[in-house]
């Protein structure tokens, strides 16, 4: 994110990647509140399409930022007493946040207008919950150009903008990169309006926004599942309840072909809880009795669901029957037995509705999630599929590399899932890649590619200066090499080893150089008899080339000359590749310094005495 104390114009994207109900919601307020801290002045906080998300967000923001009931704030013009305080205004109501819209409400002109507050003459942040709705997004940007642009039509206030569920509504699909979806222009809009703005977005599915740049406005819309059945069942449930649910267990279930049902599922499910069935079934009635089925969609179920009414037990009590709605950011507190039916087609969506399964740590002998065995093996494979591209990003990470940079892949299933809506993946691409491990015994493999900037490389310079200062520590001096042209230590743990390599940042276009996965095979030698040949090492710096003059600060003594290498512009912007079309760093000589002379003599013999590439790679077979 960008400072907000930084002058001139600016702006920032990022996005946040998490898993389904691994706390979002609760990461995001944090921000909110760091970023208000810092001084970002107006926050505008995008939930998903539909309103009972939007309300439940509210909730959430105002317990965690704003610090009192948004209604209050917006119905008494911004005056607010001190019993309205809730969640973090119980701490500490020194500081009072500024809201435009509410849990009844998303926002409104005429509200926004009657508060008559403009942005540059508050002190503490404004904020704003909004759907990822056209209409709303435009009011929105109308009113802020009207009541707080510049005659430039700019508004010079740090903002700050979280997309949530950012795979979902806000990537733009059209196939023409000229035109944009509505919602997604209706974001960049936003954007525009200040300059200075940092947006951040968070998704636990990001698939779509692998392929394409910040999801379609349509997608899924419309869902209306069918509740009627369920009625007539729980109504024929709660009938046997009521007329047998006092006899004795045995006579109960003689008597009721619904008790029976029950019966088996407790001794199945839930022997174990705590209660014996007689006591269950006693208390079955007055459980059962509040229970309502109800639909959650995009026009229904967010009253029903609005757990702040319900004052006195037992509590909400329903049996809720939805798709996207539930899906897509709506959390059902105390969730515990889910049934998933549907025929999902894509990642992304079956990961949404993992939210439904139940996750409370300590509750794990009351949740139940029903699925069939082919929703099983998609979630297998999307767990899988998940791990990967996280593993990628760490990697990416680790390089200090860009997504353009880097290419992010994703796992395709081989049968009938779609990593995302076809829309999304316009600029995704096919590419096979090896199941197998690829052996570099006997291979060069080097870094050809480097990067441009001075930073990066500068890095890589330090941590090699810190490689050779641990050897000395550890090792001693180096020695110099029998073959003249190369300082050594011997006999250098494997772990040391794979840290370096771990750690030295290469350009992501060396392909066959994939620095970590080479890190954890070394790391795993110890558990492997057959290759306790690699736990010790030979390091070698060469210190003769036609290049200019090295002074390493961990080598005093030794005067090193680099090689010179031609170099050329790489294809990605920011890159550089080494002897252009020859691609290498080093040379076929610098292995003999792992060899003794002997060693060497033999291999030569058998190659008819020169020492050509082809010999290199002899002598390094020789070394595996």
């Amino acid at each position: 994110m960008g400072n907000p104390e930084k002058p001139g114009a600016w702006k920032r994207r990022g996005l946040v990647v998490g898993d389904v109900q691994s706390g979002k919601t609760a990461s995001y307020s944090a921000l909110v509140n760091k970023a208000a801290d810092a001084g970002y002045r107006m926050v505008i906080l995008l939930t998903g399409m539909l309103e009972n998300v939007r309300r439940q967000t509210q909730e959430r923001l105002d317990a965690a930022f704003v610090g009192f009931d948004s209604r209050d704030f917006l119905t008494t013009g911004g005056q607010v007493s001190h019993k309205s305080r809730i969640g973090v205004g119980s701490i500490n109501g020194s500081r009072d946040g500024i809201v435009f819209t509410s849990r009844d409400s998303d926002f409104r002109r005429n509200t926004a207008s009657a508060l008559g507050i403009s942005l540059d003459a508050v002190r503490e942040p404004v904020l704003v919950v909004s759907k990822k709705n056209k209409a709303v997004l435009e009011r929105l940007a109308g009113w802020l150009k009207a009541r707080n642009a510049d005659r430039h039509g700019k508004i010079d206030v740090p903002m700050f903008l979280i997309d949530d569920e950012a795979d979902n509504a806000s990537i733009n699909t059209r196939p023409n990169p000229t035109e944009t979806t509505a919602i997604n222009k209706a974001i960049r809009d936003l954007l525009k309006i200040f300059r200075r703005s940092s947006y951040v977005g968070f998704t636990a599915t990001p698939f779509a926004n692998i392929f394409i740049d910040p999801a379609s406005t349509d997608e899924m819309l419309g869902d209306d599942l069918l509740a009627d059945a369920l009625d007539v069942t729980l109504d024929e449930i709660r009938r046997a309840v009521r007329l047998y649910g006092r006899l004795s267990p045995a006579r109960a279930e003689s008597s009721s072909s619904e008790i029976a049902g029950l019966s088996q599922s407790f001794a199945t499910e839930f022997v174990n809880c705590g209660f014996a069935w007689p006591e269950v079934l006693a208390a079955l009635h007055e459980a059962i009795s509040p229970i309502v089925v109800q639909p959650v969609n995009q026009t229904k179920g967010a009253a029903a669901l609005d757990y702040s009414k319900v004052t006195a037990p037992p509590g909400v009590r329903v049996i809720a029957v939805g798709g996207n709605s539930l899906s897509r950011g709506l959390t059902l507190e105390g969730l515990s037995t889910s049934y998933f039916l549907r025929n999902a087609l894509t990642y992304d969506t079956l990961l949404q509705m993992g939210r439904w399964f139940g996750y409370r740590d300590g509750y794990n002998d009351l949740c139940r999630v029903w699925v069939t065995a082919e929703a099983e093996g998609w979630y297998r494979h999307v767990t899988e599929a998940t791990g990967d591209l996280k593993r990628d990003f760490a990697r990416m990470r680790r390089r200090q590399a860009t997504p353009e940079e880097f290419g992010l892949r994703v796992r395709t299933h081989p049968d009938t899932l779609l990593i995302t809506a076809r829309n999304k993946m316009a600029s995704g691409v096919d590419v096979t890649a090896e199941a197998r491990g690829i052996s570099l015994i006997g291979r060069m493999i080097e870094s050809t590619y480097l990067y441009a900037d001075e930073r990066r490389n500068r890095q890589n310079y330090e941590l090699v200066e810190r490689l050779c200062n641990d050897l000395n520590s550890s090792r001693g001096l180096p020695v110099e090499s029998p073959h003249r042209g190369a300082v050594l230590w011997h006999d250098v743990p494997v772990d040391r080893i794979a840290t370096f390599i771990d750690d030295f940042v290469v350009h992501p276009l060396n392909h066959d150089y994939q620095g970590d996965a080479i890190a954890e095979f070394l790391r795993d030698l110890p558990s492997r008899d057959d290759m306790d040949f690699l736990s010790r090492w030979t390091v070698g710096v060469v210190t003769t080339g036609q290049g200019s003059a090295i002074q390493f600060t961990s080598l005093p003594n030794l005067a090193i000359t680099s090689i010179k290498r031609q170099v050329a512009p790489g294809r990605v912007p920011g890159s550089i590749v080494v002897s252009a079309r020859g691609s290498r760093v080093g040379s076929p000589r610098d292995v003999r310094h792992g060899l003794s002379a002997e060693e060497i003599a033999e291999v030569r013999a058998a190659s008819g005495g020169e020492f050509k590439d082809g010999v290199s790679r002899r002598l390094r077979l020789t070394l595996g």
